[in-house]
């Protein structure tokens, strides 16, 4: 992944999986940089989210919690992905006030999103938030977004296989995938 040589049907996995590489190996100005994404604008928003986490993991939290707030209102798409994650930040910083009112602006645009109701409810009781994802929960949620992307694209051998190494990273995706 490091140097950049990985190419077509693969490119987009590589793309969104390389920040988790880089964190793994130790190298941390590489995992937090801004990588480019080729123009895919699916892995430029996920190359976002994944820095957020990894920041977030720094305990860098100004740098990603700006991340996490422009995933959620600069337009690029897919907003309602990042709700959650962002919500949950604020509730690890202990600001579950602000989680609650993120919440409830996304339940309002997604209103039979069960997972959003609960955790507004969770932090409204100031309940334990959910961990920060570590590096193979990140790993996994990019390979489980490659898969989608090549399931997008009708690529259901792809798709299948990059499942299932998500899985392998992290098991606990099979049980929120089925929620959703």
């Amino acid at each position: 992944l490091a140097d950049d040589k990985v190419g077509f049907p693969h490119q987009t996995a590589g793309l969104m999986l390389s920040p988790w590489a880089f964190a793994a190996a130790g190298d941390w100005d590489k995992a937090v940089a801004e990588h480019d994404t080729k123009g895919d604008p699916l892995a430029a928003i996920i190359d976002r989210y994944n820095r957020a986490q990894i920041l977030e993991l720094r305990r860098r939290y100004p740098e990603a919690e700006a991340l996490y707030k422009g995933l959620i209102t600069d337009g690029s798409g897919g907003a309602a992905l990042f709700y959650q994650p962002y919500g949950e930040f604020l509730e690890r910083r202990g600001r579950q006030d602000e989680a609650v009112a993120l919440y409830d602006q996304a339940i309002a645009l997604l209103p039979r999103d069960g997972e959003l109701v609960a955790a507004r409810a969770r932090a409204a009781q100031k309940g334990k938030p959910p961990a920060a994802p570590d590096i193979r929960h990140g790993a996994a949620q990019s390979l489980y977004y490659a898969a989608a992307a090549m399931s997008a694209q009708r690529q259901t051998e792809l798709a299948l296989v990059y499942n299932r190494m998500a899985l392998r990273l992290d098991p606990s995706l099979n049980a929120r995938s089925e929620e959703h």
